[in-house]
């Protein structure tokens, strides 16, 4: 029986291929589109949705409104890299959003739609080259580029350089602890890599 992409260890872009990606864009928007999405873990709805004013300059964090939880909104804050930072800046300051409340829009008011991101997102990783991801064998979801991969992406480069699960269920706003964990099942060539780190040089 095919399973979930999420017990897939192989759904997910890594870090090369993501910065690859970004570097491929064509415009600004997109640019920053797929740089939030790698940079924040956030999901492609959270990243659409995102209001100008949830964007802190000052504590260089956006707050996310999380759209997959029911009852009264819940709200967390995520971090946002300086540098990134300035990109959004200059965006909205050269009229990126002077219709609109929204960040990403596709007619200066709308925010910009699912299938629109996802279209950005395959655009870009096809030119970089990455077009295929997951075990065929376990996943039985799409194996092209699509916006979920660079959440994926984003927790797995997260624990692989040290960071702490409970921080990592924090900024991915996961009810369920189990939920973050299942981001630990790395590949052979993820336990291969760490391996080596681990006994680099040691003898």
């Amino acid at each position: 029986m095919a399973l979930d992409a999420m017990q897939d260890p192989k759904q997910y872009i890594t870090q090369a291929q993501a910065l690859l990606a970004i570097k491929m864009t064509t415009n600004q928007r997109d640019e920053l589109l797929i740089s939030l999405l790698w940079y924040t873990g956030a999901r492609v709805s959270e990243i659409i949705n995102l209001p100008v004013n949830r964007i802190d300059f000052e504590q260089s964090c956006i707050t996310i409104r999380s759209l997959k939880k029911r009852g009264a909104d819940h709200y967390r804050s995520v971090p946002v890299p300086d540098q990134l930072l300035q990109k959004m800046f200059s965006f909205i300051k050269e009229g990126g959003t002077l219709k609109s409340p929204y960040l990403f829009t596709y007619d200066g008011k709308q925010p910009l739609s699912r299938q629109s991101a996802h279209t950005i997102v395959r655009d870009a990783c096809i030119a970089a080259g990455a077009t295929r991801f997951g075990d065929k064998n376990i996943s039985k979801r799409g194996f092209g580029p699509h916006p979920h991969l660079f959440r994926h992406g984003f927790a797995m480069n997260w624990l692989k350089n040290g960071g702490r699960p409970e921080q990592l269920q924090a900024i991915l706003g996961h009810n369920n602890y189990e939920t973050t964990r299942s981001y630990q099942r790395f590949t052979p060539s993820d336990l291969q890599d760490e391996y080596k780190k681990v006994y680099q040089n040691k003898e």
